[in-house]
C-alpha cells in the first residue's frame, strides 16, 4: 500500500521516515520516479532544476497550501509558538545558495506563515549528490554527520527544514542532529514539495490524486 500520510491544511503529514533519526515530514506529494511522464512529478523535476516559472510556481504553491495549515496545526509537536526555518544544502555547497530553489522555498514558507527564516543557520561540508546512490546504507554514510549549526538563542521551538525531496530523510535526519546539538530543547519537522517513492512498491499504486484541484490551477501550466 502508499506510504501512510495524514492530510494537513493543503499538505500531507508523514509521522514516520526510513531513515534513523528523521524527523516528520510535511509534504505536497510525491515524486514518482518510475513514471516519469506523471503531471505533478515532472512539475517537481522542474523545480529542482530551477527551470524557469517553475521555482516560482513551486513556491507560490507551496505558500498556498501553507494558508491552510496554521501553526502546524495537526502535527505532533509541541511548542509551535516559535518556528525558524532552515534550508537543505545542495551536495556541492557548504552553505545555502541565496536564491537557489531551496533557498526561495525556505523564504517563501518563511514569509507567509510570519515564521523565522535562518538560511544562514545551517553549514555543511560536500559530498557525493544523494541521487547517485541507490543503496540505504551508503546514502546514510555519505551524509552523516556533514551538518553542523549555530545557536539561534531565546526560547526553544520547532526547526522546519526546508528542502526540494525527501526520499527515505538521511538529510534531514542529519541536519536535525546538529540542530538539536547546537540548540538543546528544539525539536525538528521536514517540509518538502515532494517524497520521493516508486509506484512499483506499492500494491496498490501511487497517484498525487489527493492534491487539491486549486493547488493544481495555482501552480499552472501542465
Amino acid at each position: 500500500m502508499p506510504p501512510a500520510y495524514n492530510k494537513v491544511g493543503g499538505l500531507i503529514y508523514m509521522e514516520h521516515l526510513d531513515a534513523s533519526g528523521a524527523p516528520s515530514l510535511l509534504t505536497m506529494g510525491f515524486r514518482i520516479t518510475d513514471d516519469g511522464t506523471e503531471k505533478w512529478t515532472r512539475r517537481f523535476n522542474r523545480f529542482k532544476a530551477g527551470v524557469a516559472g517553475s521555482v516560482e510556481a513551486g513556491v507560490r504553491t507551496m505558500r498556498a497550501a501553507l494558508q491552510g495549515t496554521p501553526n502546524c496545526s495537526g502535527v505532533r509537536l509541541p511548542n509551535v509558538h516559535r518556528v525558524t526555518v532552515v534550508g537543505a544544502i545542495s551536495s556541492r555547497d557548504g552553505a545555502l545558495r541565496k536564491g537557489s530553489p531551496v533557498w526561495r522555498l525556505g523564504e517563501g514558507i518563511a514569509e507567509v506563515k510570519r515564521w523565522e527564516w535562518r538560511p544562514d543557520l545551517l553549514q555543511k561540508s560536500q559530498h557525493r549528490s544523494l541521487h547517485t546512490i541507490y543503496n540505504a546504507a551508503e546514502r546514510d554514510a555519505e551524509v552523516m554527520g556533514r551538518y553542523t549549526s549555530a545557536a539561534v538563542g531565546g526560547s526553544a521551538g520547532v526547526f522546519l527544514i526546508a528542502d526540494d525531496f525527501c526520499t527515505r530523510g538521511t538529510t534531514s535526519a542529519d541536519i536535525s542532529r546538529a540542530l538539536i546539538a547546537a540548540n538543546p530543547g528544539w525539536q525538528c519537522l521536514g517540509i518538502t514539495l515532494a517524497k520521493t517513492e516508486r509506484a512499483t512498491f506499492w500494491s496498490t499504486g501511487l497517484s498525487n490524486d489527493h492534491i487539491p484541484d486549486d493547488l493544481d490551477q495555482i501552480w499552472g501550466g501542465d
